[in-house]
């Protein structure tokens, strides 16, 4: 018993510590990428500049040149960072626009090309879109229909009606219907399904992403059925864990 109380204590101590962790974690990386590259050629040109604005008379001594090989890799490291910032926002605009999208396009497809990269740059892209990107996705109702085939079923979205020539075609009330792949589940399949083939779910559409994005592992809350000993179940905003009884 005291054994699963603090397993059940350390992972959800764990739950909460992690994302901030490795926040910092990614926070420090790219600081120290910044200082340790750009930061250390513009330590040099700050060092030159201070030389070259502070009169003859006050570098005399070694107290001026204490004070500069201090403030030089600050304001370099400083100066790194607001540069970096700037450049990102203008490559940010520049993607914006048509030809940017176009010329990147082009460039990711040249990377396509390389083996290696090809089978590692659209995961890492998948994962920084769905945490950078601008998603305007809008989900109605969780839902349940069978596809790709039948007795196979796949949890997805209402998202909306069906196209109008497809009713009128089929005579038949069609709704459109998002299936989201994991880990990212911006991404997925959109069919048009007749109304009555989907059958909804009482499960609020944010613990559905949530199973999406971890694969199946973590359970809406009510939803535990199956023989495994350990689950994660949804509860509201947070995960709790249950050991099979």
């Amino acid at each position: 018993m005291a054994h699963s109380v603090t397993k059940r204590a350390f992972l959800k101590g764990l739950a909460a510590l992690l994302p901030t962790m490795l926040t910092v974690f990614i926070l420090v990386k790219a600081y120290e990428f910044v200082s340790n590259t750009a930061g250390v050629v513009l330590t040099g040109v700050v060092a030159e500049v201070l030389d070259w604005a502070t009169p003859e008379q006050y570098q005399a001594g070694g107290q001026y040149e204490a004070v500069r090989d201090t403030l030089s890799p600050i304001l370099g490291t400083l100066l790194a960072l607001v540069i970096a910032f700037v450049l990102a926002v203008f490559v940010g605009l520049f993607l914006a626009s048509y030809i940017g999208r176009k010329i990147w396009g082009a460039v990711e497809k040249r990377v396509f090309s390389f083996p290696v990269i090809r089978s590692i740059y659209p995961s890492v892209k998948q994962v920084t879109d769905f945490v950078f990107g601008e998603h305007e996705i809008h989900f109605k109702r969780a839902g349940l229909i069978e596809y790709p085939r039948k007795g196979v079923y796949s949890i997805g979205f209402i998202t909306g009606n069906g196209f109008k020539s497809i009713r009128e075609q089929t005579g038949r009330d069609i709704v459109t219907f998002f299936i989201p792949s994991s880990p990212t589940p911006f991404t997925g399949y959109c069919v048009q399904v007749p109304r009555d083939d989907v059958m909804e779910l009482d499960v609020p559409v944010e613990a559905v992403i949530r199973y999406t994005v971890s694969g199946g592992v973590i359970l809406p809350a009510g939803q535990v059925t199956g023989p495994e000993d350990v689950r994660v179940i949804i509860t509201g905003a947070e995960t709790e864990e249950t050991s099979k009884a």
